[in-house]
């Protein structure tokens, strides 16, 4: 009545690289202000933090953007102490 059907082994699923991963394997971002793919090299990418409602920590959100450190400090955010270009070199 029940029958058993047997089908033929399969080999295993190649799995691919998902489109929003690098050949490293590491996420693919864009910057925030030109809008390009950030390659990881130097300091780039460098990552922006914001926090909505600072002030009211139970209602605070926060989203991640990445940029290109030269976007970042052409951006006119202020003195950016921790991308001194001397040090840019010494990352990698």
């Amino acid at each position: 009545m029940f029958g058993c059907t047997r089908s033929e082994p399969q080999a295993p699923a190649v799995r691919e690289r998902p489109p929003y991963r690098d050949d490293e394997g590491r996420l693919r971002v864009q910057c925030w202000f030109c809008e390009q793919t950030v390659a990881y090299e130097g300091f780039d990418p460098c990552a922006v933090l914001l926090i909505a409602n600072w002030a009211d920590e139970s209602r605070q959100q926060s989203q991640q953007f990445f940029a290109h450190v030269e976007c970042f400090r052409q951006s006119g955010s202020g003195d950016l102490y921790l991308l001194d270009p001397e040090d840019e070199e010494d990352v990698g």
